[in-house]
């Protein structure tokens, strides 16, 4: 178990004020039209932790690669055979503040948005979670390819 793994699950479990894990419900709200085209709602969440070089820290600044935990997101996270979405965290109070998100991770139930700020970020700051909906298809068919694929092996094997 990783360093950051153990911390959130003591962080979660701390008698004293647990904090609630991610709520990911939001990366369901989305639709495809008769053609296949696909539209996504952004979301708003709170960050809630920022981690700069293995450790907790109160804000990263300009150029920090770092990680984001917010209380809410509409990123999908690597998970059963389907890759991570990509795209963006917009601090809803400077536009001018933006988390370029290149990797999402699940770490104890907590979503970790990986990538790299300019501008300020905080604890406590709002931001707009806006992921890159042509990425986001690419993976869909991807996923379903590989799905697909899967089956084919499987018939293969058993005969």
């Amino acid at each position: 178990m990783s360093r950051l793994t153990s911390t959130l699950l003591l962080w979660k479990s701390s008698r004293r004020r647990p904090t609630p894990t991610t709520n990911d419900l939001p990366k369901y709200n989305y639709q495809a039209d008769a053609e296949g085209n696909y539209s996504f709602e952004s979301c708003e969440g709170t960050v809630i932790a920022l981690r700069y070089n293995n450790e907790f820290v109160s804000e990263i600044t300009s150029g920090q690669q770092a990680g984001v935990l917010l209380d809410q997101t509409c990123f999908y996270a690597e998970a059963g055979g389907q890759i991570y979405d990509v795209g963006f965290l917009a601090k809803t109070d400077d536009e001018s503040t933006e988390f370029a998100v290149k990797n999402v991770q699940v770490k104890a139930g907590y979503v970790l948005h990986v990538g790299s700020v300019e501008g300020c970020l905080r604890l406590g700051d709002r931001a707009l979670c806006t992921i890159d909906g042509v990425n986001y298809t690419s993976n869909i068919l991807l996923s379903s390819l590989t799905f697909l694929l899967t089956l084919q092996t499987l018939h293969v094997r058993s005969l």
